[in-house]
């Protein structure tokens, strides 16, 4: 009865150890429920004369005592609130309490949405909790299972891919569903970004690890004819400025061309998008131009694929035109190939650890021996902005799956290490003059080829049979004679503006094109060796880092950019519609009249546009009078104002953007010699007219016309603080600006970076940067603009009008008498202008530089 009465007093102190007491947090409710409580028994106090009286009364004989026994069941039993106790604890444990799941115990990236009920999800050494937990659940566990649809599909991959047209899926989209927000883009499901993390550990990735983007929304048109034939045809819709597509490198598919695209004859007008020629190597020197067949590949944007398949057809069925009479064939190659982009200095060890060769004792003939041998001369490579830009190479792998997972080498055991000075002078001359005849013999060019590359690809069931078989796990497979034989092609990408200021980390590479049928497999083996994955906001931002114009957000001349601008005004604008009016900004006092998309044609000089309806409507809102529903009718006019003139919606003709590095560094050059930009526009249409006689391509009739009307695009940065945004406006600097804020520009442009945070420290001018200029001084508008991890400040991108640029530039040397003082050393002139926000009221200085 006394130990009952004990066991009942341990058990009423525990429940009254501070459980009930107020004023405690869950947190040190939790800790004391987790305390194991000890029973607490009274034992009796022995005294040492006592023990030793009774020791000398007891029988000397001890021996003749029984032996001493345990009975379990009476100790178990004395024991059991102890036993409880311990129970009850373990159970509270973090790891074991009933209100956290066993899944809640992983890492975050190891957390699948399945692991409530698929315990299959988890790792092998918590399954047995989770089950544990999963059999106390309440939800029923025996549910019929309907597998009606399933057996219906023969294979479920399959099933995935006959989805509508207007949203198809890419072969990875299943597995980038699972961890990146989707997005419908240009007739694809396309990821926009990782659910987990942000630009700044995609950029970390970028600038010192591997950055991998599934690009095969990026299709190419085959043309098929003559090779003179086919070189007129090309020569009439791009670029003369660019390089001809009838060069030696380009024609021997050496390396691949990416210009730009324009209707035909209307130069410096009418373009379409960016493209790459990558010319079919020909295993003979051609001997008629005329009579020999050539294939020719355009790799085009989705948005853009339609439109220029639509104007090649419509050229050659011209009566008028040299191939008329002559059998040209145009194919879409749409769904045939899955592009992979990689970035980043350790892109090209994975590539290279990744892609194992074929042998080339084979009778099949599909090996090129030649770019075998120069892929494995690259080995050593550190970076891909080592290669000679533009480059190909023809290959032909094994089955990813056969050496899956790559073990990779650490960074600093993969450092180059030639055996010998003439093995790295062997490199460095294959580096200066890359050969020829290296993508020749690609049997990837040939349909029924890679037919036969997806008709022999094994299952994984029979890959992991194989894999069962191996006496030590993880042995990569040897490869069979029945084992697929992969072509592929490899093609260096590299922007002109990186290459010269040496910012090709955040945006070249190495891009892989592979048949159809085989992305999951190379996915899959390119993630496990540690390639990052990137999205279509990614992309955008690696662009943005190495002030590069990335298409279509940067490039306002073209139809894809107006779709684009539209979807996402319409987007803005209800959001804006939706949003209290004491919580949303007042466009009216803020003088912006179009806040969801850049009004570029009103910059135009030969175009005219009227604001009139927009701000008597604007003015409305000063009434204060006006009903709810007298606002909504106003919301609705200046809504409809606004998108008449949306550049999707304009009835103008589409505005003109001088995009050719030759031309913009002739505008750098001309800018202190000629005073006009009138003499300016005649300059430039000579030059374009004798590039258009000497190279055979076709310009518009009307060069000078649209010269007068055009943009450049520019980067922005700060002088001093500020952010600029997107849809942000740039003004022209007044004569006084340009002397206030000389001294602080110039010494950014001829130190760096660091004098700028030195000059910081300088006191602000007295000017009044809240001032919001006139409409007269607008230069243009903003398509990108945040901060710039690279350049630890803000910075942006957009076009401005040329005119009106130029006439700032001339008032800066006229303030400047001259002075080279804000040109850089590579002669390339900065001017000073003033940024304002859509939503700020501040316009800050930056310095405004043109780009190509």
């Amino acid at each position: 009865m006394k130990r009952q009465a004990d066991s009942t007093t341990a058990i009423d102190s525990s429940k009254n150890s501070g459980l009930d007491t107020p004023g405690l947090n869950a947190k040190q409710r939790k800790k004391i429920k987790q305390q194991m409580h000890v029973q607490g028994v009274s034992e009796p106090v022995y005294n040492s004369k006592d023990i030793a009286s009774n020791s000398l009364k007891q029988d000397k004989s001890i021996t003749t005592l029984p032996p001493r026994q345990l009975q379990i069941n009476e100790v178990i039993q004395a024991r059991s609130f102890e036993i409880s106790s311990l129970e009850t604890a373990l159970s509270n444990a973090t790891e074991y309490t009933g209100a956290q799941r066993v899944f809640q115990t992983l890492p975050r990236h190891m957390r699948r949405r399945a692991a409530s009920y698929n315990v299959k999800r988890l790792p092998m050494h918590i399954r047995k909790r989770a089950l544990v937990q999963m059999s106390k659940d309440k939800t029923c566990q025996n549910l019929p299972k309907h597998r009606y649809k399933k057996r219906k599909a023969t294979h479920l991959s399959e099933e995935f891919m006959k989805r509508p047209a207007h949203n198809k899926w890419l072969e990875t989209h299943v597995w980038h569903a699972k961890r990146m927000k989707m997005v419908e883009k240009w007739g694809y499901k396309l990821a926009d970004h990782p659910n987990d993390k942000n630009l700044r550990s995609a950029f970390r990735s970028s600038k010192n690890q591997s950055v991998i983007h599934d690009a095969s929304y990026i299709q190419p048109i085959e043309l098929n004819g003559p090779e003179l034939v086919v070189v007129k045809l090309l020569q009439s819709f791009l670029d003369p400025t660019f390089p001809n597509c009838a060069q030696k490198d380009y024609l021997n598919g050496s390396r691949h061309l990416v210009t730009f695209f324009h209707k035909q004859a209307s130069y410096p007008a009418g373009a379409i998008g960016l493209i790459e020629i990558l010319w079919k190597p020909n295993h003979r020197v051609a001997e008629n131009a005329l009579t020999d067949i050539r294939t020719v590949w355009l790799f085009t944007h989705p948005d853009t694929h339609e439109r220029i398949l639509k104007l090649l057809k419509e050229a050659i069925e011209l009566p008028t035109s040299l191939v008329s009479n002559t059998p040209v064939s145009i194919v879409s190659l749409k769904g045939e190939f899955c592009r992979f982009e990689f970035c980043g200095p350790r892109s090209h060890a994975i590539l290279s650890e990744c892609l194992q060769l074929c042998s080339e004792n084979t009778d099949l003939g599909d090996v090129n021996s030649i770019s075998h041998s120069v892929w494995q001369q690259l080995y050593s490579l550190i970076s891909p902005t080592s290669v000679s830009p533009g480059v190909v190479l023809g290959l032909t792998v094994q089955d990813p799956r056969l050496s899956f997972p790559i073990k990779m080498k650490s960074r600093n055991d993969a450092q180059p290490s030639f055996e010998n000075e003439q093995v790295q002078s062997d490199v460095l001359s294959l580096l200066k003059e890359w050969p020829a005849g290296v993508a020749y013999q690609s049997s990837i060019w040939d349909k029924e080829s890679r037919k036969v590359a997806l008709d022999t690809r094994a299952t994984n069931v029979q890959i992991n049979a194989r894999r069962s078989m191996n006496l030590i796990p993880g042995t990569p497979l040897a490869p069979s004679s029945t084992d697929s034989r992969i072509p592929i092609l490899l093609i260096h990408r590299a922007n002109y503006y990186s290459m010269q200021f040496s910012r090709g980390e955040y945006s070249d590479g190495w891009d892989l094109v592979i048949p159809r049928g085989w992305a999951k497999e190379f996915w899959l083996t390119f993630i496990f060796s540690g390639a990052r994955v990137a999205g279509l906001r990614e992309k955008r931002s690696f662009h943005f880092e190495a002030a590069i114009p990335c298409f279509p957000y940067d490039y306002p001349e073209t139809p894809t950019y107006d779709d684009d601008t539209s979807i996402t005004c319409a987007e803005l604008e209800k959001i804006y519609n939706r949003t209290p009016k004491a919580k949303r900004p007042n466009y009216e006092s803020l003088q912006v009249p179009s806040p969801f998309a850049p009004l570029f044609h009103q910059l135009e000089p030969s175009i005219s546009h009227s604001i009139a309806e927009i701000e008597s409507v604007c003015t409305i809102f000063t009434q204060p009078t006006t009903t709810l529903t007298e606002s909504a009718q106003i919301t609705q006019k200046v809504s409809t104002a606004s998108s008449d003139l949306l550049p999707g919606k304009s009835t103008t003709a589409p505005i003109v953007v001088l995009h050719s590095p030759s031309l913009i560094q002739l505008i750098h050059n001309l800018s202190h010699a000629l005073p006009t930009y009138t003499a300016l526009c005649s300059v430039l249409a000579e030059k374009l007219t004798a590039l258009s006689y000497k190279t055979g391509s076709l310009i518009s009739s009307d060069v000078l016309s649209d010269l007068k009307s055009a943009f450049v695009r520019v980067v922005i940065t700060p002088i001093k603080k500020g952010a600029p945004q997107e849809r942000g406006i740039v003004y022209a600097a007044t004569e006084s600006d340009i002397s206030t804020w000389h001294s602080l520009a110039s010494s950014m442009v001829q130190y760096s970076f660091s004098s700028q945070k030195k000059a910081s420290t300088l006191e602000e001018s007295d000017a009044n940067l809240d001032d919001i200029p006139s409409k007269d001084r607008i230069l243009g508008y903003l398509t990108t603009g945040h901060f710039s991890l690279r350049q630890g400040q803000g910075q942006a991108i957009g076009c401005c009008s040329l005119a009106k640029l130029y006439n700032a530039m001339q008032v800066q040397n006229a303030v400047l008498k001259g002075s080279m003082g804000l040109t850089s050393k590579d002669g390339r002139v900065r001017v000073i202008v003033f940024v304002r926000g859509i939503t700020d009221r501040i316009c800050r200085p930056a310095l405004l530089e043109i780009i190509s």
